[in-house]
């Protein structure tokens, strides 16, 4: 029972020491590269939109969005859940709330002076450039993804249980899937004789 417990203890040691690896020397490497390839896009988008004729290069408009493009690119990397956390209790005093109500204000005010479609375009672009660095954050903090990743798991297999299983069994086959399930029978039998 000793030796069962040790390898399990390894094991398990072994696991977490194997996905730390992995999330900090792939995925997020990857996760931060698939952020500034993805902010990068949504610069071409804005600049698209100048070339076509719906903004200018010199419209405060197109400068401020660039600025923040930009911005997004150089220090993504600085994203992380404590770093937004402490920018939040930072940036929380009345001058830097002022600041940021100002900024924002400015955006709309700009935004107003281009027709309706322009608007609407330029929406889509803040809001993706929003969504793309909440990925980031979401993904790449340790805490969300031990957490947040297996409570999505948990409620995606509950609500697709039945659809899930018929579908590993047309994959690999009923009768394969079901004589795995036989033994795995057996055996759990076996453990509750002993």
């Amino acid at each position: 029972m000793a030796g069962e417990a040790g390898a399990a203890v390894f094991s398990t040691g072994l696991a977490l020491a194997g996905m730390w690896i992995f999330f900090y020397w792939g995925f997020r490497d990857y996760r931060l590269d698939l952020c500034k390839q993805r902010i990068l896009e949504l610069r071409g988008e804005l600049f698209d939109m100048a070339h076509e004729g719906k903004l200018t290069f010199d419209d405060p408009t197109y400068i401020t969005f660039r600025r923040v493009l930009d911005g997004g690119v150089h220090f993504c990397h600085r994203l992380r859940l404590l770093d937004i956390l402490m920018f939040h209790v930072f940036a929380s005093n009345p001058e830097m709330h002022a600041s940021a109500k100002d900024f924002d204000e400015r955006w709309v005010q700009n935004a107003e002076r281009h027709d309706a479609d322009s608007r609407r375009q330029l929406r889509i672009i803040r809001d993706q450039f929003h969504n793309t660095v909440v990925e980031l954050v979401a993904f790449t903090s340790p805490l969300l993804v031990v957490t947040l990743v297996p409570a999505i798991s948990w409620v995606i297999l509950r609500r697709m249980r039945g659809q899930l299983a018929r579908l590993v069994r047309h994959i690999f086959g009923k009768r394969r899937i079901d004589g795995l399930m036989s033994r795995l029978d057996w055996a759990a039998y076996n453990v509750a004789s002993e």
